[in-house]
């Protein structure tokens, strides 16, 4: 059964759960989903839902959603599994609205999604155990915002992850302990930042050393030509890693360290030249020798 939330007059939502809890029994307070379309709410207050819950909450296509209270989803975070929100106003401003702390107080979260919206940063310690760690949360999609910075720790404690999107952003740093785990892990990740990062992005010596498990890297972007050997090659390694890619530039030498070892590759259809051919074909980097030779 699903609560839903639409039209484009404002709704105090507060006062609303307030009232649907009094009249309503304790058997029957537990819901499937909260859906909400609507173009004029602008914020989830404080305990918003009282103690209405929900597997889900969806938020979608809600222009003027801007914030929601770091205790927004007091009373409820014990049962919220999935937290969707897109194409909306969503911005962080901790500590009062703090999206990052709100979320990581529900323990039995699967799937995290907040795409097309205007989150402007992953900060440090981002997604911390507040209320016991998240074991069971293995997908996080944070796209098509506007993320131009990843702190340090942000995942760290995040050892059930399998998916992490972050494509479609425009990231400019990434701090050197981003892709830091408290503890090792054999389960595998895959990271997507495919048109998020550019020539211009800043990528910490060591960002992708001692990740602690296995993990492929999507690195889709026609901006992204070269891997830069000193920060890349750590990660390759790892002969458990991958690197996906089809967009590198065969005639530049700056990636000729990926073709010589010939690691990252887990399967060759995974990395290609910008021009479609193939990475590993023998007449790509044929000017490179000479040149690794001189450096």
């Amino acid at each position: 059964m699903t609560i839903s939330c639409g039209g484009n007059e404002a709704i105090d939502l507060k006062t609303y759960f307030h009232r649907l809890s009094s009249e309503l029994s304790d058997g029957k307070k537990h819901f499937k989903q909260f859906y909400m379309n609507n173009t004029a709410i602008s914020e989830l207050a404080e305990n918003t839902f009282e103690n209405i819950t929900f597997d889900s909450i969806e938020i979608r296509n809600a222009s003027n959603f801007s914030l929601i209270n770091t205790k927004a989803f007091t009373a409820i975070d014990l049962h919220l599994q999935e937290i969707n929100i897109q194409n909306t106003s969503l911005r962080n401003s901790p500590p009062d609205h703090d999206i990052f702390a709100a979320i990581s107080s529900m323990p039995k979260m699967e799937r995290i999604t907040i795409d097309k919206s205007n989150i402007d940063e992953i900060p440090d310690n981002a997604f911390g155990p507040n209320s016991g760690q998240q074991k069971k949360l293995w997908f996080v999609a944070l796209s098509q915002n506007n993320i131009s910075k990843i702190g340090n720790n942000a995942f760290q404690y995040m050892e059930s992850m399998e998916q992490l999107y972050l494509f479609g952003n425009k990231i400019k740093h990434i701090s050197q302990q981003a892709f830091h785990f408290s503890n090792k892990s054999d389960k595998y990740l895959q990271i997507d930042l495919s048109f998020s990062l550019s020539k211009d992005s800043t990528l910490e010596i060591g960002v992708f050393d001692n990740l602690q498990r296995p993990m492929s890297l999507i690195l889709e972007n026609f901006e992204l030509q070269y891997l830069e050997q000193r920060i890349f090659e750590p990660f390759c390694n790892n002969i458990k890693n991958g690197i996906q890619s089809k967009t590198i530039d065969c005639e530049d030498c700056r990636s000729f360290w990926l073709f010589k070892n010939g690691k990252c590759n887990p399967r060759e259809e995974d990395i290609k030249c910008s021009n479609d051919g193939q990475f590993y074909d023998t007449n790509n980097f044929k000017n490179c020798s000479e040149f690794y030779e001189m450096k």
